[in-house]
């Protein structure tokens, strides 16, 4: 369950960077309603999803995090730049060379991004779904406390097949 949460929060952050890089496929993921209850099936597709994704986006935020702190910036103050710019559209009040190194750092993580992405999307794709699905069931969880106990429920049954 704590797995699941941290990769929610990367996901996040991840989206965060996504939507500042012009990649809006999070935009219109997050405008729609997710659906309230999913097969068994989907449940069961998602879970498989969610523990072969985690590596994948694991590794990218390791190198993400990486470019960020090579270029002399601290994460958080990425993500609060981000933040900024994904909520107001503006650089108002951010440091002028903070934002360069943020602008240089940008434009280094988006192929790390864009790989990422692929990863993922082809991940997701063979255990059944399709991104779109698979964001939404993402959401669902997030909000979603039936769904969230299935899901739950899943991931724990995939451990224990897996020990």
């Amino acid at each position: 369950m704590n797995k699941l949460r941290k990769v929610t929060g990367m996901c996040l952050m991840v989206a965060g960077m996504l939507l500042y890089s012009g990649l809006l496929l999070a935009q219109e993921v997050l405008q729609q309603q997710p659906q309230s209850d999913y097969s068994d099936e989907q449940i069961e597709q998602f879970a498989g999803a969610v523990i072969k994704v985690l590596p994948v986006q694991q590794e990218a935020q390791e190198k993400m995090i990486e470019v960020i702190e090579d270029n002399d910036l601290t994460v958080d103050l990425f993500n609060q730049i981000a933040n900024q710019l994904q909520t107001t559209g503006q650089s108002e009040g951010i440091d002028e060379k903070d934002m360069e190194k943020f602008d240089k750092i940008a434009g280094e993580i988006k192929p790390i991004q864009i790989e990422m992405n692929e990863k993922v999307n082809e991940v997701i794709l063979e255990e059944g779904l399709s991104p779109q699905l698979y964001h939404e069931m993402v959401s669902a969880y997030s909000s979603n406390p039936k769904i969230q106990q299935k899901v739950d429920q899943k991931l724990a049954e995939e451990r224990e097949e897996d020990e």
